[in-house]
């Protein structure tokens, strides 16, 4: 099986913006109670005020935005992505490198839902 080289950016970008999505909203697919030592699926009510982990849902939720558009991005003839310039790709890490940042200075986890 041979990997095609020219979907690892999409792949890479995709799920950037995907985590970084989940994150501001607050939506983890699943989580993680430290304290009771399970897990949830979906967006549950937070038992007890017990600590919870969301990380774990916001790269599965990472993962799944990815693989859709990494999939949908594969089915464009190579002819028609050839064409296409990666050169501006740089900025979208650089973007929500500063969004996190925001989303942490601003303590936007303080006031989100969950």
């Amino acid at each position: 099986m041979r990997v095609d080289l020219r979907l690892i950016p999409v792949f890479s970008l995709a799920f950037m913006i995907g985590y970084q999505i989940d994150d501001w909203l607050n939506l983890p697919l699943i989580k993680y109670y430290p304290n009771l030592g399970t897990f949830s699926w979906g967006w549950v009510k937070n038992p007890l005020g017990h600590n919870t982990i969301g990380w774990f849902g916001w790269i599965g939720w990472g993962l799944i935005a990815a693989v859709i558009v990494t999939a949908l991005y594969a089915l464009i003839p190579r002819s028609v992505t050839d064409r296409f310039s990666w050169s501006w790709s740089w900025i979208v890490p650089v973007l929500t490198a500063c969004f996190a940042l925001y989303i942490v200075i601003t303590g936007w986890w303080l006031h989100a839902p969950g």
